[in-house]
């Protein structure tokens, strides 16, 4: 990045192209490592040649690139990038194959789009995956909507870190009800970020923030400790004791030190291990499944239930769930909302409900929202209601004791 430090006492201008090679993955999984090995190694070539000695261009992982251009105005290096791009629309003859492998440009330059080369990088990387949010084989250059939208996510996931070092953050109870006794057997813990004016800040804006920053282990190891903390406070009180679930991102689940984290939660707190649960995501458990399966019944070892978050949404076999040792499955709520207009969503439901009975597995029904949906699952052996039909969320000490408010005729 030497070009950005040469440039700003001239008073020249020096830009960065961050690319990603469209439809790697499936060049890769498809003819093999080898062959993507190959691929890289080519459109590096082909990278090269426009670029020229002048420039510098690396490869920064994976099927990425990152290009920067001295000296060069963002009119120029929008010429550049096209002529890369141009270039790349020429099938790769990778041995016997004829691969087609476009690529996706996203371009930041100095000073405009940043001071710094941590700002241009990843100013370059959010233009470029606009670009293959738009369909791929394009470029992109950071504009003021993106540099805004930038700029606010950064500021975002500052207050994030604040708020998690100032104990910002909150737990909200969803119960979970059993629809034949109508009495609520278990809850979802469900964490809420309270701003100073008391508003609270949707988990679908920070979840992903502080997924992508690393920052949700932390937040993940705080849930899970307030969670179980908050359940034997209300059990000592003389509540009945219920399932508390508690859902894990796929980075804590990664996180070589997860295991003992569940540990030491479950002994400093004293929370019965049989009554947690915690709630792998199907995408998440599939990432690599020897890894996740190993630890998963190091988990189980605990004496903790395991559940299958959006189950249905991946590709998760019979034969995997008996491996991950999963005591329940959680049905997606798109699957609930869509069944009463679609009938093919109703077979599916149906499905999933058969697998779960010859496996003897439980299961948690999300989203439920309407009579007509409580009342497809109201009769069923094995399935626990979950929804706004019964209780949004709400912090325990809100939480109802067993029966529930509403009595569906």
């Amino acid at each position: 990045m030497n070009a950005i430090v040469q440039a700003a006492p001239a008073g020249k201008t020096a830009s960065v192209l961050f690319t990603d090679l469209d439809r790697f993955k499936i060049v890769n999984n498809s003819l093999g490592h080898a062959m993507g090995d190959e691929l890289i190694r080519e459109a590096a070539d082909r990278v090269r040649q426009i670029v020229g000695p002048v420039h510098t261009a690396a490869r920064f992982g994976g099927d990425e690139f990152a290009i920067i251009l001295e000296d060069a105005s963002p009119a120029e290096a929008k010429k550049v990038a096209e002529r890369i791009r141009e270039a790349f629309n020429r099938p790769f003859n990778l041995g016997l194959h004829e691969v087609h492998s476009t690529i996706s440009i996203g371009i930041a330059s100095f000073p405009a789009h940043g001071s710094d080369t941590a700002q241009l990088m990843k100013h370059a990387d959010a233009a470029m995956y606009q670009a293959k949010d738009a369909g791929g084989n394009r470029t992109e250059m950071v504009d003021d909507a993106l540099e805004m939208q930038l700029n606010n996510k950064m500021a975002m996931e500052q207050a994030l870190w604040r708020a998690v070092d100032k104990g910002a953050f909150e737990l909200h109870f969803q119960p979970q009800v059993d629809p034949r006794s109508r009495q609520i057997v278990g809850a979802e813990a469900l964490v809420r970020w309270r701003q100073k004016n008391g508003s609270l800040v949707s988990p679908a804006q920070f979840i992903p923030l502080a997924e992508e920053s690393g920052m949700i282990v932390r937040l993940g190891e705080w849930v899970l400790r307030e969670a179980c903390r908050q359940a034997v406070e209300r059990e000592n009180a003389g509540y009945a004791p219920m399932k508390i679930s508690v859902n894990v991102s796929p980075k804590q689940l990664q996180h070589e030190l997860f295991e003992h984290t569940v540990r030491d939660v479950l002994k400093e707190t004293g929370f019965n291990p049989a009554r947690l649960v915690l709630e792998i995501t199907e995408s998440a458990a599939l990432k690599n499944v020897d890894e996740t399966g190993a630890k998963l019944q190091a988990l189980k070892r605990l004496g903790i239930g395991l559940s299958m978050d959006d189950f249905g949404t991946g590709y998760a076999s019979i034969g995997y769930l008996k491996a991950f040792g999963v005591d329940s499955l959680k049905i997606a709520q798109s699957f609930v909302r869509e069944m009463e207009k679609n009938n093919p969503h109703g077979e599916v439901v149906e499905a999933m409900l058969a697998v779960a009975a010859i496996m003897r597995l439980e299961v948690v029904i999300e989203g439920v929202e309407t009579d007509k949906q409580f009342l497809y699952f109201s009769d069923r052996s094995n399935c626990l209601i979950q929804g706004y039909y019964f209780y949004r969320p709400m912090p325990l000490v809100d939480f109802p004791e067993s029966e529930i408010r509403k009595h569906v005729v």
